[in-house]
Formats: structure tokens, C-alpha cells, sequence
């Protein structure tokens, strides 16, 4: 890899959204990530204006719709309630990408899927029978404990 500037983090946001969806604050950290490899690899310091080159690729990804915290937001807790995940563990994996917690209340409001009908299908995919130890894995995943004893139940 040659030495970061502008133009080569810009093109390496552009293939990094082309494999993955992000958010801003993730490709943020992806870029910043590169620069870090590139110090190591090379035993250099960064460029000085490498902080303001990734503000500015994140901008341009953002500017262009390559980037929407909403959006990605409303996907990742769409794909997280099919596999029957809970409201916690969706804040936390969201948060962990650095979704804004705005945007995440917004859609986490929005959520059609209620928690026992993500607590019914983790039942479901785990093949969950009516025991303590089954409701214990329930309560890990960050469902309530009444939810898990309903689900459980069905």
C-alpha cells in the first residue's frame, strides 16, 4: 500500500462499502484502521491531514447515499429479528457499529417484530424445549424473563 492520501481512502471507503454495508462511524473506524496498518507496515507516521482525508471520505459516502445510519440501521435489526434476537442484543450490536442512539430509538420504534415474536423464533432456530436450562439460554440473550416464559410455553 502506498502512503494514504485523499484519494486512495476515498477509493478504499468505496471498495469497503461495496463488500459491506456501514455505518459512517464504522467506516470511520475501517479507515482509520488502514491508516493504522500503513503506520505499522511502514514504521512511518501518518500524513498530517489523514484525520480530515477520512472526515472527508466519510462525508462524500454520506453526501452520495453510500452511507445512511438510518438505513443500515433498519436492515441490521431486520436480519437480527429473523435470527430471533433480542431488543438488547440489538442495541448493543448497533452501538458496537456506532449507530447513532437516535437513529437507533427511531428504529428500533419502528420495529413491526414484537419481543416474544423474537424470543418464539430463537426457540425455534435453537430447538429450545421447556426446561431451566433452555430457559436460562433464553434470559442470556437478552430476553425478559416473562417473555422467555412465554415463549418457551407456545
Amino acid at each position: 500500500m502506498s502512503a494514504p492520501n485523499e484519494q486512495n481512502l476515498y477509493e478504499a471507503a468505496l471498495r469497503y462499502l461495496e463488500r459491506y454495508a456501514s455505518s459512517a462511524e464504522n467506516l470511520r473506524r475501517v479507515l482509520q484502521r488502514r491508516i493504522k496498518r500503513w503506520e505499522i507496515r511502514t514504521k512511518e507516521k501518518a500524513p498530517l491531514g489523514a484525520d480530515a482525508w477520512i472526515e472527508s471520505a466519510v462525508h462524500k459516502c454520506v453526501a452520495l447515499g453510500f452511507v445512511n445510519d438510518a438505513r443500515y440501521a433498519e436492515h441490521r435489526i431486520a436480519s437480527l429479528r429473523r435470527q430471533g434476537r433480542s431488543t438488547r442484543y440489538i442495541q448493543q450490536a448497533l452501538a458496537l457499529k456506532g449507530v447513532p442512539q437516535a437513529v437507533l430509538r427511531a428504529q428500533l420504534a419502528s420495529d413491526a417484530e414484537t419481543e416474544e415474536e423474537a424470543a418464539r423464533r430463537y426457540v425455534q432456530r435453537r430447538r429450545l424445549k421447556r426446561n431451566d436450562k433452555d430457559l436460562a439460554k433464553l434470559v442470556r440473550a437478552g430476553f425478559s424473563l416473562n417473555v422467555a416464559k412465554k415463549a418457551l410455553a407456545d
